[in-house]
């Protein structure tokens, strides 16, 4: 048995001047999940705006898209924001980046509810909380406008019962990395129960 750990570092696409408009989202996600987490009598708010199937609202579409559950959460979204976003925002600048991640929020989170609602109407009281469907707009962005830069990733194999463990980093081009990663992310759904 063995286990493949990978996740992105980085990418060869330049980048030009600073991505404020990128800083601004992941500050605003930080300062929420550090406020929701650690001020007393702040849980009421965290639901109010977070989305919920059985009465969604375009604007807890957006704001639930700042909400996070736990750190781990919260830092895959930042990590992939961070790789992903700052290229593209050089390019189509910040006004029309943080327009379009608000899209992308407030639709991923609306196409989740309704999926939620077809498939799993028991769960329609459930919140939905996070950046994943605004981050994978992002990325598919990326893929559009940047699908000939390289992504590089760093990669660690774990092979338990041969002792064996390797760390390793390498490049792939941004068209085979993302269509993968949409791939996996439609294998994990399926596979769901």
């Amino acid at each position: 048995m063995y286990y493949l750990f990978y996740i992105p570092v980085g990418t060869e696409a330049r980048v030009r001047g600073t991505p404020w408009g990128t800083i601004a989202l992941a500050g605003a996600s930080l300062g929420a999940f550090l406020y929701f987490n650690f001020t007393p009598g702040s849980e009421p708010d965290f639901y109010r705006f977070a989305l919920y199937p059985g009465a969604p609202s375009i604007l807890t579409s957006i704001t639930s898209s700042f909400l996070h559950t736990g750190w781990l959460h919260l830092l895959s979204n930042l990590i992939y924001l961070g790789i992903f976003a700052p290229p593209i925002e050089s390019r189509i600048g910040t006004v029309r980046f943080l327009a379009a991640y608000l899209c992308f929020a407030g639709l991923a989170n609306l196409a989740q509810a309704g999926w939620m609602l077809a498939y799993t109407p028991e769960l329609a009281s459930m919140p939905i909380v996070g950046a994943s469907g605004a981050v994978a707009g992002v990325m598919g962005l990326f893929l559009v406008r940047l699908y000939f830069a390289r992504l590089k990733f760093a990669a660690v194999t774990l092979m338990y019962f041969q002792g064996f463990t390797r760390a390793n980093k390498f490049a792939l081009p941004a068209f085979v990395a993302i269509v993968l990663w949409f791939v996996l992310q439609g294998i994990y759904q399926m596979a769901q129960p």
